[in-house]
């Protein structure tokens, strides 16, 4: 979700239809409709995105990975770069390497002007313990410079926060960990050091099976917290006050009903507060949980969703100042959206079409 034409919020799909993957873009046209999807670009599959400027033209930008790029005489995962100009994108040269991704998210870690990735690859296979690997920008659109971490067994997802108010990007890191390693870490932080490096991986918490985070001040305090969703769905969403130092510590656990998918942090009711919004499966619901200031946060409050909802984004799609909801469901091509009330109550969903998926 982000305004690719400088006016109001738009819609990004990504899929696959068992032949070709492709990028598509559906326009906001200011009061909760879009345009229908048109296809940005194409490829063998389209997977994790992020958007962000990658070439300081104050234009969003598309990165998103692709698979089976072939380069001389192999074929290996990257990053393909979409840049936009206000009405429409140009494919950039593809970037290095980047193995397989699950994960992809933006930000100036070596403090330059320009936007770096980092990349979370999970290979769940044999003894390959997954990593966590960064490109830096050249403010072009284009990447380099790989620098692959191993910050815990499995990585699977991460945020990006000044966790020790030192001006830095550190890194959040959950793993999912399914015990094969001989120190199973459920949630590392990587500490940022100069020059956009990550200096010792400090293991947080110890229980592995993590598969969600987000980070945000929940209690207000001037530091960063995290809440950070398990991976069964009778353990919930796990509450870490930050004590500015890198060190977190356990609040609470808030109880999950359902395999949840996403987790994101927003101030769904405009108190000024963070809140929790997640969305699972079996049953096809978005959870809201309004946050108290104190890094607690009260009772969740469900909502329908699509059939099988896998990521939010939040926005105010209709203009009308409150934050609304954006569901992608997996079991089909579309994108659920959910118009907020301004206390933390949402509309039945409306589904617009994306793509094949």
């Amino acid at each position: 979700m982000s305004d690719f034409s400088n006016s109001f919020l738009d819609i990004i799909g990504t899929g696959f239809d068992g032949s070709v993957g492709s990028t598509t873009v559906s326009y906001g046209v200011g009061d909760g409709t879009f345009t229908n999807p048109i296809i940005k670009s194409v490829s063998n599959f389209s997977g994790t995105f992020t958007v962000d400027d990658f070439n300081n033209d104050n234009f969003a930008d598309i990165a998103v990975v692709v698979t089976s790029v072939v380069v001389g005489t192999s074929s290996r995962n990257a990053v393909s770069v979409l840049l936009g100009n206000g009405s429409d994108f140009i494919a950039s040269p593809v970037s290095a390497s980047i193995g397989a991704t699950i994960f992809l998210l933006a930000e100036d870690f070596n403090q330059d002007g320009f936007k770096d990735l980092a990349a979370v690859g999970n290979q769940f296979a044999g003894s390959d313990p997954g990593s966590f690997a960064v490109m830096f920008g050249d403010g072009n659109g284009s990447f380099n410079s790989l620098t692959r971490y191993v910050p815990g067994y499995q990585p699977i997802a991460a945020a990006a926060h000044d966790f020790d108010n030192d001006g830095r990007k550190d890194l959040a890191v959950v793993n999912y960990s399914d015990g094969q390693s001989p120190n199973p870490q459920g949630l590392s932080i990587l500490r940022a050091g100069a020059n956009g490096r990550f200096l010792a991986v400090k293991n947080a918490v110890a229980t592995p099976g993590h598969r969600l985070v987000v980070s945000g001040d929940f209690n207000r305090d001037g530091k960063n917290d995290l809440a950070v969703q398990y991976g069964s769905s009778s353990n919930g969403i796990g509450i870490y006050l930050g004590d500015g130092n890198n060190n977190f510590s356990s609040l609470n656990v808030l109880p999950q009903t359902g395999f949840a998918n996403s987790l994101c942090a927003a101030d769904v009711n405009n108190d000024g507060i963070l809140d929790l919004i997640s969305t699972t499966q079996s049953p096809n619901k978005v959870y809201v949980r309004l946050g108290n200031g104190d890094g607690t946060f009260g009772s969740a409050s469900s909502f329908q969703a699509g059939a099988n909802p896998y990521q939010t984004a939040t926005g105010d799609f209709n203009s009308d100042g409150y934050i609304d909801l954006a569901v992608a469901n997996s079991s089909s091509p579309s994108v659920s959206l959910l118009f907020g009330n301004g206390s933390g109550g949402y509309s039945a969903p409306t589904n617009l079409v994306t793509q094949s998926n």
